[in-house]
Formats: structure tokens, sequence, C-alpha cells
């Protein structure tokens, strides 16, 4: 089998028990993630999705990147940054509306995380990269004279927990 076939395959095997992992939380909550479970239902056993994922923890990381991955995919590069910023949360405000398990998936590790400081140091990480993107188109927005330069500074000081940079 050719290189670039098995790192594809690799890549799918992964993507799918990260899937498995997403919908076994949106359907179970984070309480009902069996790593047996998320192996069957992606087709594999158990020791090939310790192989990707050695630790809960990193599958959850892997479902979180999943879950976010969704959430940048509705950013428009192309836009200008008021156009880009509003068009990105009409976008997110559709994608939770069209699929309400993203919104289950974000509310059940948001409570886990209250919990277990591995899972809130994923979702901080998450979070912030998050908030930076939209802090920067505020930021632009701003500078641009699309919104007013006080949304920019409101919505810094409502997230003051988060990073500035």
């Amino acid at each position: 089998m050719a290189p670039t076939t098995r790192t594809a395959e690799r890549l799918d095997r992964k993507t799918a028990l990260v899937q498995a992992a997403y919908r076994a939380i949106a359907a179970e909550g984070f309480e009902g993630l069996r790593t047996r479970d998320v192996a069957d239902e992606a087709g594999v056993n158990v020791a090939t999705l310790h192989y990707y994922f050695p630790t809960k923890e990193q599958l959850i990381r892997g479902v979180v990147e999943y879950t976010m991955g969704r959430f940048r995919s509705t950013l428009e590069s192309r836009a200008a940054s008021s156009d880009q910023l509003r068009s990105h949360l009409h976008a997110v405000r559709r994608l939770i509306k069209n699929e309400p398990q993203l919104g289950i998936v974000m509310g059940e590790l948001a409570l886990r995380s209250a919990r277990d400081p591995a899972i809130a140091r994923i979702m901080e990480e998450a979070n912030g990269a998050w908030h930076r993107t939209l802090r920067a188109l505020l930021k632009r927005a701003a500078r641009e004279g699309s919104v007013h330069p006080e949304l920019e500074e409101r919505w810094l000081g409502v997230n003051r927990s988060r990073p500035s940079n």
C-alpha cells in the first residue's frame, strides 16, 4: 500500500473515531462516553482507538478540535471585517440551529470542564483561539469605522477572563 494511501486511511480512522465520540457525547452526555462504544461505532477495535487516542483526554481534545472546526468553517476570509464579523456570527447562529448536537456537545464539555481541570485546559485553549479571532475581527471593524469602537471595548470588558493578545 502506498504511503499516501496509508496516511489517508489513518486520517479517515481518526476522523471516524472523533465523529463517533462527538455523536456519543451528543446522544449520551459526557458521562455516557464509552471508548468501547466509540470504537464499535467507528468500526474498529478498542486497541485501534487507543493507538490513535492513548487517553480519553486526547479523544476529547479531538472532539473539541472537530467542534471548533465547525465554528471556524463559518469564517469568510475574503469579506471586509465588518461583513466578515456579521457573516460569521449569523453563520454560527445558523450552524447551532441546524446542528443542535453542536450546542449539546459544547454544553456537555463546558459542564465537564467545571469539574475536570484537564478538560478545562482543552476548552480554554479552544475558546481562547475563537475569542482571539472575534477580537481581531472587532478591532479591524472598529478601525475601519464599520462598528462603534465602544463595541470592541464592551466586548473585551465582558470577556476579561480571556487573554488580550
